[in-house]
């Protein structure tokens, strides 16, 4: 009889067991879910972050790399620009420089020419006249008042140390307050200034180029 009644607790106790082992199973399952599905988030949530990080990083070192071609790119132009402002200047400089020595041999040879010095006289004596508008006393180097052409206007020619370059002054007789200075030395230094402003004005336009061309540069 003892053992008809534990046969009976046995059979009544392995359909439990067996329900318990189902369902502490489903439990175990829901449980693995859970930590997959909150793994899976995390990891996601991870990889976003991560991947925002390094978006970041890039925009920063693309922006880093885009100032620093930036300014490889202005320092090249303002070098470049810098180089040819200089080589035009000092084309410039060489090229105004050589014609004032050509002319200033020239202004030298010619009061070598006797004839053509006297010419020359003749024309800066009458054109300071006009700048007069009435008789003057002309002034001329020393050794030179016999080469003043003879005209009515010039009231008398005084000899004087003019530089030893030639020419002449004129003053007007009446008050000797007007002065036109016709001396080949002046007048060497007005074709300087004139000829450094006209050959400047030209490379004004070179330069204008020169700059246009450097901002036009690109770095490769």
């Amino acid at each position: 009889m003892g053992a008809v009644f534990m046969e009976e607790i046995k059979n009544r106790q392995e359909p439990d067991l067996e329900a318990f082992k189902e369902a502490l199973k489903a439990e175990y399952k829901k449980r693995i879910e859970e930590i997959r599905a909150q793994y899976e988030q995390e990891l996601s949530e991870e990889a976003s972050k991560r991947r925002q990080e390094v978006e970041l990083q890039v925009a920063r070192l693309r922006t880093e790399q885009k100032r620093r071609y930036e300014k490889m790119l202005k320092d090249a132009q303002e070098r470049i620009l810098s180089d040819m402002r200089h080589r035009a200047s000092s084309f410039v400089s060489e090229s105004v420089g050589r014609a004032l020595s050509k002319l200033e041999e020239r202004l030298h040879g010619l009061r070598r020419d006797r004839a053509a010095y006297v010419s020359a006289l003749g024309d800066l004596v009458v054109e300071a006249l006009e700048v007069i508008g009435e008789s003057g006393i002309v002034l001329v180097d020393e050794g030179e008042s016999a080469l003043v052409p003879k005209l009515p206007q010039v009231r008398f020619v005084e000899e004087a140390a003019l530089g030893g370059w030639g020419g002449c002054m004129v003053t007007d007789a009446a008050t000797k307050t007007r002065v036109v200075d016709n001396t080949l030395r002046t007048r060497w230094e007005r074709a300087e200034k004139e000829l450094r402003l006209l050959v400047s004005g030209y490379f004004d336009d070179v330069f204008t180029i020169l700059e246009r061309t450097a901002q036009q540069l690109r770095v490769s």
